[in-house]
């Protein structure tokens, strides 16, 4: 599969879904064009609201021959395995689809049932200097993903009383862990003449301020940004946002338990709870392994 074809691939899963205004009110997209790429003299599409499935930042034009008979092995680097949709996502990875790629999975904890083909990495993204050496590739794949998973909306707390100690822990876990495993991906990408793949699990929050998440909002966005501008820098990366919406995880029954001094929208997450408005982890980490799945070109 050639670049273009990916990219004519990724107009489908960027119908699916958009949120609009408080990023809560979920519409069908019905224009099949992508969000806007942002290198080179490539075609620049119109752009796209952020908010459900993919927001493509920019292809990257660097490909690898594809064997006749199979699909080139890939390298599936996966942060917050442990639980929540990171957890949903390991399940996915392991069905027979990719029995033949490389699984290395990042959590606090190991996850269930690992086979011979993954790797598990016991990690706390929230401490500094993330060591991401230490997450060895294959020598014989020949395309890198990483899904940037993992993430924490703690502290949440108004802007005045937020604790500078777990503020920095979340700029750690949203940003600088992420980032370190972004670089070191995409060395690995550049020495090899690699394709990689950054596919950034990301929210309505990185583009919009949000009372009580100053830790969320502006570790979210510092990613966003962060990535896209890495792909801006080396030919061999793509980068996609992907905004699942509002998923019925861990992370979710936290924000509820907030007080409205400290999250004044908090009675709106209640009521989508209330209101079985909550996607399942199972159905989201199916849109995500399809976008694993299809990236073999």
């Amino acid at each position: 599969m050639t670049g273009l074809s990916f990219r004519v691939g990724l107009r489908i899963l960027a119908s699916e879904y958009k949120q609009c205004g408080d990023c809560r009110k979920r519409v069908m997209l019905r224009s099949p064009a992508l969000p806007s790429q942002r290198r080179g003299p490539a075609i620049q599409p119109p752009k796209i609201a952020l908010g459900g499935a993919v927001d493509k930042s920019r292809s990257g034009s660097g490909t690898v021959p594809m064997p006749h008979s199979a699909p080139p092995r890939r390298s599936i680097v996966l942060t917050g395995a442990s639980q929540g949709l990171g957890k949903a996502v390991c399940e996915t990875l392991r069905s027979e689809i990719f029995a033949g790629d490389q699984r290395i999975l990042i959590g606090r904890s190991a996850t269930e049932g690992p086979g011979s083909a993954e790797t598990f990495l016991q990690r706390d993204l929230s401490q500094d200097r993330f060591d991401a050496d230490g997450i060895l590739i294959a020598p014989d794949v020949a395309r890198l993903i990483f899904v940037n998973n993992a993430g924490t909306v703690e502290p949440i707390a108004s802007f005045a009383r937020i604790d500078p100690i777990e503020l920095h822990k979340a700029m750690n876990v949203n940003f600088a862990s992420p980032l370190a495993i972004a670089q070191h991906l995409a060395r690995v990408a550049r020495a090899r003449s690699i394709p990689l793949l950054v596919l950034n699990v990301t929210s309505g929050a990185a583009l919009r301020p949000v009372a009580g998440w100053t830790a969320y909002c502006t570790s979210k966005a510092a990613i966003r940004s962060a990535l896209d501008v890495l792909a801006l820098e080396e030919e061999s990366v793509s980068v996609l946002h992907f905004d699942p919406g509002v998923i019925d995880t861990p992370m979710q029954a936290r924000i509820r338990q907030s007080a409205p001094e400290d999250m004044p929208e908090v009675d709106a997450f209640r009521a989508m709870a209330r209101e079985n408005q909550l996607q399942t982890a199972a159905a989201v980490a199916g849109k995500l392994s399809g976008i694993i799945r299809d990236f073999a070109a």
